[in-house]
């Protein structure tokens, strides 16, 4: 029977591949994100304009004498322009794109805290070799039984891989890690 000390790490250094994966999830969802404020960005200057549309007469240079007898004889057409469709449609789109991009936050705040998760350091990984039934009383009796009902042969030579800390604040990140 052996047990090791394979390493004092952090979780990353523990679980190299997972920690890897977790940076590239990060990276696409700043991307994302990136995008969805592109898009928001692009509909607020849409919205912007479709709200500033207006009409007003051209400016002309004319004697003040002038321009008093016109505006005393003429009356200007007005003008009416609907865009509450385009403005609500535009609207719409923003709330979506709003949505959608507080799902991403959402997300990117729960792969940044397993980022964090990854450097807790205080990790020790240890690997045993031996008969099952000297790794210890506890795990001897929850594997108990035969291999047919799911149990394992208490003489049989096993290899297992365990983490152990006593820092409260790796042994929160290793159960959110390994969902445990």
């Amino acid at each position: 029977m052996t047990v090791t000390l394979v390493k004092n790490a952090t979780l990353g250094d523990c679980m190299p591949t997972a920690f890897a994966a977790n940076l590239t999830l990060v990276a696409e969802l700043n991307a994302q994100i990136a995008i969805e404020l592109a898009a928001i960005a692009s509909l607020n200057l849409r919205l912007g304009a479709a709200l500033e549309v207006s009409l007003s007469p051209p400016a002309i240079m004319l004697d003040a004498a002038i321009v008093a007898q016109l505006a005393a004889s003429v009356t200007l057409p007005s003008f009416s322009v609907n865009l509450s469709g385009i403005v609500a449609d535009i609207q719409a789109e923003l709330a979506v794109k709003a949505a959608a991009l507080a799902e991403l936050q959402a997300k990117l705040a729960a792969a940044l805290a397993l980022t964090v998760s990854f450097g807790s350091a205080g990790m020790r990984l240890y690997k045993y070799t031996g008969p099952l039934d000297q790794m210890g009383g506890e795990l001897a009796a929850y594997t108990a039984g035969t291999p047919g009902d799911g149990g394992m042969q208490q003489d049989a030579e096993v290899t297992s891989v365990f983490f152990v800390t006593d820092i409260p604040g790796a042994s929160v990140a290793l159960s959110l890690i390994l969902g445990v």
